[in-house]
């Protein structure tokens, strides 16, 4: 008799900013005329809000059993920020956080599109992780659309025409 191995688990993508994490408080620094303003925008997300439906929502699949992933526009400069943000909010765990699981832009493509930048990571993923990808939670349109034009169920978290 042979004994089939256990099903890889279910993986699930979070979209950090405006998704998890409230940062409306930090939408008054892109309104500065400073040359460095994304990073102060970046750098800023330590103060942020959870949003507390979102969150419960990824503890709920992480208890399950899923693997939780995190795709985010926030820039590279406030990963540890945000690998602190994600352990204070969330039953996520400091090992569980690799650059393959926590994805941020990177300083390269600080003018590319969100959209462009994560459907990139996305064609990117080893084919049996993208096989076991069930959905995606998204704030903003144009990356919601991309997610769905690629044949991923999208849920979107709030309202993101920006």
């Amino acid at each position: 008799m042979m004994i089939e191995p256990p099903a890889p688990p279910a993986l699930y993508i979070f979209d950090l900013d405006g998704t998890l994490r409230s940062c409306q408080h930090r939408l008054p620094i892109l309104d500065l005329k400073v040359p460095n303003k994304w990073e102060q925008f970046f750098l800023a997300c330590d103060k942020d809000e959870p949003i507390p439906t979102v969150i419960d929502t990824l503890n709920r699949l992480l208890t399950s059993g899923a693997d939780i992933w995190f795709f985010s526009g926030c820039g590279d400069i406030a990963r540890q920020l945000t690998i602190d943000w994600l352990v204070t909010n969330t039953l996520i765990k400091r090992d569980q956080l690799t650059e393959k699981t926590l994805r941020m832009r990177p300083a390269s493509q600080m003018h590319v599109p969100d959209y462009v930048v994560k459907k990139g990571w996305l064609e990117a993923m080893d084919p049996m992780d993208r096989k076991r990808l069930v959905a995606v939670f998204e704030d903003r349109n144009s990356v919601v659309a991309m997610w769905r034009r690629e044949g991923v169920t999208c849920f979107q978290a709030a309202e993101g025409d920006f």
